[in-house]
């Protein structure tokens, strides 16, 4: 989960903004950035084709390997790695839809960074400091949806293995969390802004964003499982690799026009444009759940494997 902590940043950073100049803030993200890359240094490797081809130089048991040690070449490197992400971006229907709706979630989310200060600070009065302490509802928010994930694939995976047998449950099943979590972001967005547009107690704003970090989560969570059970260790990485880029790409561009966005339309209305488009894209779980094993069957990167049913009685 790549932006669970992310509520830290404004967390630290209103203390240290308010106490301190902004120096200091670069300061912490060095401090933060060694300390992550001291921890980072001691581990292994965990990549199941790089540990083989280590333990095959090592023992010298395979001949292939041994004959190619500068690796694939440089244009093989390209296509797999740059090449490969966009072109099941725009090709790979599961990969595009899945993308672009994990994509708003997470440019809603960064605009939250812009939205905070503009709507905390300017309509309730809040110090830097006390603007930063919002950002825990997206943290409680986090951790709920998170958790939430994680009890619904207890519930429901033991059950589905038993019925189709381990490693063979479709991929479709990964989605519960998605659908569920997909109608908190549009719900969360329309009460957060018309909360705050009017003036209701700051608390109520900030309850708000519980349930949008809660979908955020769910959605994010259940689609990459998603994507990585529907394409596999193959091919799956490059499409989270499409994901990912489309995901910054959208989370870097939203705060840049979050505080005209919010200036100009007002806070009910700027929320409830965004709130309009997650109510367009909820469906896009729900669909892929029902037509994910048609869309699957007609994907280049996908080898269809009928599931066998362990216990029809199930």
């Amino acid at each position: 989960m790549d932006f669970h902590a992310d509520f830290l940043g404004p967390v630290i950073g209103g203390f240290v903004s308010e106490k301190k100049d902004f120096r200091w803030l670069e300061w912490v993200i060095l401090f933060m950035v060694a300390f992550n890359y001291l921890y980072c240094i001691p581990q292994s490797e965990t990549y199941k084709k790089t540990i083989l081809q280590k333990r095959a130089r090592k023992e010298k048991q395979s001949n292939v390997l041994l004959s190619h040690p500068a690796g694939p070449p440089l244009s093989t490197v390209i296509q797999r790695i740059v090449l490969k992400p966009f072109k099941m971006l725009f090709v790979e229907s599961i990969v595009l839809f899945m993308t672009i709706y994990m994509a708003f979630n997470f440019a809603v989310f960064y605009s939250f960074f812009a939205a905070f200060p503009y709507i905390f600070g300017g309509q309730y009065g809040f110090t830097p400091s006390q603007q930063g302490l919002t950002f825990i509802s997206i943290a409680l928010g986090c951790v709920v949806g998170f958790l939430a994930v994680v009890y619904i694939d207890r519930r429901t995976y033991p059950q589905l293995e038993s019925k189709y047998g381990v490693g063979s449950v479709p991929p479709e099943h990964r989605l519960y969390g998605a659908m569920v979590g997909c109608a908190l972001n549009p719900v969360s967005l329309f009460w957060f802004g018309w909360t705050a547009d009017v003036g209701v107690h700051w608390s109520c704003p900030v309850v708000a964003a519980v349930p949008f970090a809660i979908g955020n989560i769910m959605v994010y969570s259940s689609g990459a499982l998603y994507i990585m059970d529907s394409y596999g260790s193959l091919h799956g990485a490059s499409a989270l690799s499409a994901n990912s880029l489309l995901r910054y790409a959208f989370g870097g561009a939203f705060p840049l026009f979050t505080v005209q966005l919010f200036s100009n339309l007002g806070i009910g209305w700027a929320s409830s444009l965004l709130g309009f488009v997650s109510v367009a894209l909820v469906p896009v779980p729900w669909v892929l759940y029902k037509y994910g094993k048609r869309i699957r069957a007609h994907s280049q990167y996908i080898i269809m494997k009928e599931p066998l049913l362990v216990n029809s009685q199930v």
